[in-house]
């Protein structure tokens, strides 16, 4: 939106993203997608283990408290995805690139990274605040992809207020 039309936006805050999908998240995605077109399902018990282990930190997966309600979510969650649907989801992924439009953007972009987001690592992120014109790298220690849904909130809204409310005292 930001890119395609900057007239609309006034400040962007992607949070786990990514400039391109490249190294392990991109051998990851393929090895999902391989799997599925190869016909292999997910049994309903390994779900979350498996898309857990990519969205929160270890030691949220640690916490019982934490663990039991995502546990629950994410079996009813994925267990009847299509494969067809993971599949579109990551080809989607994989072909996405948006280094050049991020060049020439004039809406400043702060990118929240999750330190430890295995889904698209801090490095991933930084490419979208550096490659912006006018682009803003953040890091949150112990946070994985998802903690803004499952797990510490209220340090990711922190943030963003705080990002929100500088750029209201800027513009």
């Amino acid at each position: 939106m930001a890119i395609d039309y900057p007239h609309l936006v006034r400040l962007a805050i992607p949070m786990g993203t990514a400039a391109y999908i490249g190294g392990f998240t991109r051998d990851w995605m393929q090895a999902e997608i391989d799997l599925r077109k190869e016909g292999v399902a997910l049994p309903d018990y390994f779900l979350a283990p498996h898309y857990a282990a990519f969205a929160l930190p270890a030691k949220a997966l640690g916490d019982p408290a934490i663990w039991e309600p995502v546990k629950a979510a994410y079996t009813e969650r994925f267990a009847n995805r299509a494969p067809q649907d993971l599949i579109d989801q990551w080809d989607a992924c994989l072909d996405f690139d948006c280094r050049d439009g991020l060049k020439t953007c004039p809406v400043p972009i702060d990118a929240i990274a999750f330190a430890e987001d295995v889904q698209t690592p801090p490095a991933m992120v930084r490419v979208v605040a550096d490659l912006a014109q006018n682009g803003h790298f953040h890091e949150i220690p112990g946070l994985g992809h998802v903690s803004v849904a499952r797990h510490r909130q209220e340090v990711v809204n922190a943030l963003i207020e705080k990002i929100i409310d500088g750029a209201g005292e800027a513009g």
